[in-house]
């Protein structure tokens, strides 16, 4: 009869502790004064615990079939009323759910100046809780990245404001394909490249991906390419409110290659000067037929004056450390934004830039035309 009653005290016990596993136990989120979620894990919804219990379980096993759901059945609003709610209960998604991401894009894509449907807004809570790793929002963008002359504008932009965990790897891939190409004189963006620019770069810079010496070497060298629509005045601003230079003054570069006797057309005597040919030839895009090299890159060019007779631009070339065009000799990365074009006429022309640039390493001559003399050149900034 004892015993009975012991196996009985044990089982009302069991039966009437906590509905908590040890599991459960271990990830139970922290009080508001511990640290936040281990990094790696999306953070759970506002006023929801990281592991509801038994609801919790049943939406992320659940999570695949009820959009799929709704995708045989958009129009029923149920099914869309559930798939959104095991969306936003389940705190990590499987890869399978979030594997349905481009075919909720697919059953009802975005269209410019139309409000977005109800799927649209279940794709936007899926990306709120997928993980960086096979992003459906971030995947859609980059897709779109790939393919800017057959993409539709506005999805693009939707799916990289949308890319969640991935927004990071979203706007690198960004600052590659996109800015360091506006950045440099010697790349030809297409159009649709062109229009990108200024609807994209802007998403991004809430992210601090994009370098400042990349993003003011594009701006500006897109207010200075011929044809090029300006970029937005807004980002125009934004960069130029990233920092301006203190007092501006004359610096010689520490070294200078090329022509011969190139030096000459940095030694302050105007009388001298150097002949400059436009023939392509060796480190052509990096060091044109004159490059004037600083030991130590400029914290920032504001001007450069120009004495010659004969046409030609001159360039900045931008060191940078994770992107740009990649010198195999020098290990090293740039842009190489136009910071003035000269006419040549024989007097002094001076370009002021509307937007300093930093970390420039050399500035280079390119002619225009088969043979110009380089009387002098002043270059204007801050070591």
């Amino acid at each position: 009869m004892l015993a009975a009653l012991v196996v009985f005290g044990r089982l009302w016990c069991v039966a009437h502790s906590p509905d908590t596993s040890p599991a459960e136990t271990r990830r139970s989120p922290p009080s508001s004064g511990s640290a936040a979620s281990p990094p790696g894990e999306m953070p759970p919804p506002p006023g929801r615990s990281a592991d509801a219990g038994p609801a919790t379980a049943t939406a992320c096993r659940t999570a695949d079939q009820a959009l799929e759901a709704a995708l045989k059945a958009p129009q029923d609003a149920a099914a869309l009323a559930q798939a959104r709610s095991v969306v936003q209960t389940c705190p990590t998604l499987s890869p399978r759910a979030c594997e349905l991401g481009p075919a909720l894009d697919a059953r009802e894509p975005l269209h410019a100046g139309a409000e977005p449907g109800p799927l649209r807004d279940v794709l936007a809570t899926l990306c709120e809780r997928c993980p960086a790793e096979g992003h459906p929002c971030a995947g859609l963008f980059l897709k779109g990245l790939q393919q800017l002359e057959d993409s539709d504008p506005a999805a693009t932009r939707w799916n990289l404001e949308h890319a969640g965990a991935a927004s990071r790897v979203a706007c690198e891939a960004l600052a590659r394909d996109l800015v360091v190409p506006a950045a440099s004189a010697s790349e030809k963006p297409s159009d649709a490249a062109r229009r990108a620019f200024g609807t994209l770069v802007p998403v991004c810079l809430r992210h601090d991906v994009i370098p400042p010496a990349l993003l003011h070497a594009a701006v500006l060298n897109r207010r200075l390419t011929p044809g090029a629509a300006p970029p937005k005045e807004d980002l125009f601003e934004r960069a130029l409110a990233s920092g301006a230079p203190p007092a501006l003054t004359k610096i010689v570069p520490d070294q200078v290659k090329g022509a011969e006797a190139g030096a000459h057309a940095f030694d302050g005597k105007e009388r001298s000067g150097v002949d400059l040919g436009n023939g392509h030839f060796g480190r052509w895009e990096a060091d044109g037929a004159l490059r004037a090299q600083f030991t130590k890159p400029l914290q920032w060019l504001g001007a450069v004056r120009v004495r010659a007779s004969g046409p030609g631009t001159l360039r900045a070339i931008v060191r940078l450390s994770d992107v740009g065009l990649e010198d195999p000799e020098r290990k090293t990365r740039f842009v190489n934004p136009t910071v003035c074009r000269f006419q040549g006429n024989g007097s002094w022309e001076e370009c002021r830039l509307p937007l300093p640039l930093s970390n420039v390493e050399a500035v280079s001559v390119f002619p225009e035309r088969e043979r110009i003399t380089l009387n002098e050149v002043e270059i204007l900034g801050v070591r």
